[in-house]
């Protein structure tokens, strides 16, 4: 027992590593893999196409799942905290990815897409019943307006506004 003695105690806070899950392992969700893995990100990237969703291609992934689209967002689990980002291969996989996952409790959404785009699918799903307000919450064009259309710019303007929002900073495209 300590009595009448001195004693220092030092306490670490331990905060739960950020997730990000990414759907299409394509030429931007790859370069995003491995700039968030790197930001201190745990990854889970997602893809149909089992030559995109090879662990041994993206080793920065925490984890990596290959499985159809639609089946992929009850597969991931996505969790409050978790940022969701749609990069798939094409306008009917990012509905399909985006209808399921704004019924998930993420409070980052981002698909990426021309404005022509993003109207249609957002009217499509509108016709089809979802949720308008989720759907007004979901940055979309992804990202910041860097200048840049390289995938690693693209991805660079991504993973900033995740942060910014991560930050308490809500920056929208444009």
């Amino acid at each position: 027992p300590i009595c009448g003695g001195k004693m220092k105690v030092f306490i670490e806070v331990v905060q739960d590593q950020p997730r990000l899950v990414v759907f299409g392992g394509g030429h931007i969700g790859r370069v995003l893999t491995k700039l968030a893995a790197a930001a201190g990100f745990r990854v889970t990237l997602i893809d149909e196409r089992p030559e995109f969703a090879e662990p041994c291609l993206i080793p920065e992934a925490e984890q990596v799942l290959c499985c159809p689209f639609e089946e992929s967002v009850e597969k991931a689990h996505i969790q409050e905290a978790d940022s969701v980002v749609i990069v798939t291969p094409g306008h009917a996989k990012d509905r399909e990815v985006l209808e399921r996952a704004i019924r998930t409790s993420a409070k980052y959404i981002g698909m990426i897409g021309s404005a022509r785009k993003v109207l249609a699918t957002k009217e499509r799903l509108l016709a089809d019943g979802a949720d308008k307000k989720r759907l007004e919450e979901v940055f979309t064009p992804i990202g910041l307006r860097l200048g840049g259309d390289s995938p690693e710019e693209i991805a660079i303007a991504i993973l900033a506004q995740i942060v910014a929002f991560r930050n308490g900073k809500t920056i929208r495209f444009g």
